[in-house]
């Protein structure tokens, strides 16, 4: 295994001297959730530790968090990507983040009550201020793509994102950490705000989703990535729930198929070493 989830550890990697392409992974749980085989572990599988990984991710981390000017992981993501003495030539960089913005609690903030618009039906009860926070994140995702492109020695690397799969919100949550999130993260909120229809919650969840795909990839940058993963977990359109772990994380099997679709994708634009 050719993964350090510290820079110390990569060092010693790089000391070994086995492999000499490098990755670097920021982002979430879908990059760092320990309870399944995420897209980090299947990323490190299907390279036949050809590739030393770089995974700097946080369970539950939000884009605002990793990319808050003043804050701590934004100095490390500069550091390891554009300062002078310490930074590394990264073959890809693939950011998994924004899930923990727009999913969870805040998702009440973004949705309309039924009852207030009771002729709008699942993404139609989508307000302006979820469109507001997109343009936000969005932001953040320019502000990581600058730092890297100010960089000489990564001012032609790859950047990797993906969208979220569709899902089918239900009250399933997962133990992770000593904390049990029971109620998962969609469902009961949609409830609270009337939207009790199962049929209707697909649909809303759908259009939250694309409107972060449509959103993040109209990204102008030309080494820049969004792989579309919308319907990669869903048969005729139809979220399919044996693929998943809990109410909004896929299971190991549903993460090797997304992972290897963005591997296959980055690799026909030359953007996976």
């Amino acid at each position: 295994m050719a993964m350090a989830y510290n820079t110390e550890d990569f060092e010693g990697l790089k000391e070994d001297g086995v492999n000499e392409k490098n990755i670097l992974i920021e982002g979430d749980s879908w990059v760092s959730h320990p309870l399944v085989r995420n897209y980090s572990h299947q990323f490190d599988k299907l390279s036949n530790d050809t590739i030393d990984f770089l995974n700097i991710s946080v369970p539950g981390d939000t884009m605002l968090n990793i990319m808050d000017r003043h804050g701590k992981q934004i100095e490390i993501l500069t550091e390891l990507t554009s300062s002078q003495n310490y930074s590394y030539k990264w073959d890809a960089i693939f950011l998994s983040a924004m899930g923990n913005d727009i999913i969870g609690p805040e998702i009440r903030y973004f949705v309309h009550k039924k009852s207030d618009y009771p002729n709008k039906y699942g993404r139609e009860l989508l307000n302006d201020f979820f469109d507001l926070v997109l343009g936000e994140i969005k932001s953040d995702y320019e502000h990581f793509i600058n730092i890297v492109r100010s960089s000489n020695k990564n001012s032609s690397t790859p950047i990797i994102t993906h969208s979220y799969c569709y899902l089918r919100p239900r009250a399933v949550g997962t133990h992770l950490f000593g904390h049990m999130f029971n109620k998962g993260w969609i469902h009961v909120y949609l409830n609270d705000k009337g939207i009790t229809d199962i049929d209707e919650q697909i649909d809303l969840v759908k259009g939250l989703l694309t409107k972060c795909y449509e959103v993040i990839g109209s990204i102008n940058d030309p080494k820049f990535l969004m792989v579309d993963t919308r319907e990669l977990l869903s048969k005729d359109g139809t979220p399919m729930v044996e693929y998943f772990y809990d109410e909004i994380h896929p299971k190991s099997k549903g993460f090797a198929i997304v992972a290897k679709k963005i591997i296959d994708e980055a690799k026909d634009k030359n953007y996976w070493p």
